[in-house]
């Protein structure tokens, strides 16, 4: 699923990912002009219960060394890659995955 380039300012394109056998959890792919690719991953739960839940760690395919991950609020945090792959908990509040180093505090 590709959505227009319209989606979300700067976007080239926003592809939805594939997520084999997790039903739940949404992921795309925003392909981003001048700037590195950029991932928003979430879990679809029940809107009332959903944010009591506590999160889910996946496993997500990622070729870099780290990946900055950065949750709806601004906190960013380092996770390290390994053969491949970046581990991460992901909940019901979607989380924003780049290559790019977190932004210096003011």
């Amino acid at each position: 699923m590709t959505f227009s380039p319209s989606s979300p300012p700067g976007a080239r394109t926003v592809t939805g990912a594939e997520t084999s056998g997790r039903p739940t959890l949404y992921a795309f792919e925003v392909d981003r002009a001048g700037r590195g690719p950029l991932l928003v991953l979430w879990d679809h739960r029940d809107t009332f219960g959903g944010e009591d839940e506590p999160p889910v760690s996946i496993t997500w395919p990622w070729p870099a060394a780290t990946a900055t991950v950065t949750d709806v609020f601004g906190q960013a945090r380092t996770v390290q890659g390994r053969d491949g792959q970046i581990e991460l908990p992901v909940s019901v509040t979607p989380v924003f995955v780049t290559g790019q180093p977190p932004a210096a505090g003011p």
